[in-house]
């Protein structure tokens, strides 16, 4: 497979962009209830859950994954 220099360029800056402190999707899956419950009670985020909310912020699926699993919660 080949990629385009502007592929290269926005794997580069994502690439520098990451922070030691993130999270991948499997670890934001698995950190996810608790992270529901944490913002559930207003409270300042602790850094694992921070981690959390970073994670969606970069990452759509998850984004997408947490809005499903938040509005299933107030439904409920």
């Amino acid at each position: 497979m080949k990629y385009t220099i502007d592929q290269l360029r926005g794997l580069a800056r994502a690439t520098a962009e990451t922070r030691p402190d993130e999270i991948d999707c499997d670890e934001w899956l698995a950190r996810v209830a608790a992270y529901i419950e944490a913002r559930s009670d207003e409270a300042p985020l602790d850094p694992e859950m921070a981690a959390v909310e970073q994670h969606v912020k970069v990452c759509p699926d998850c984004r997408a994954e947490l809005e499903a699993l938040m509005r299933a919660t107030e439904e409920g």
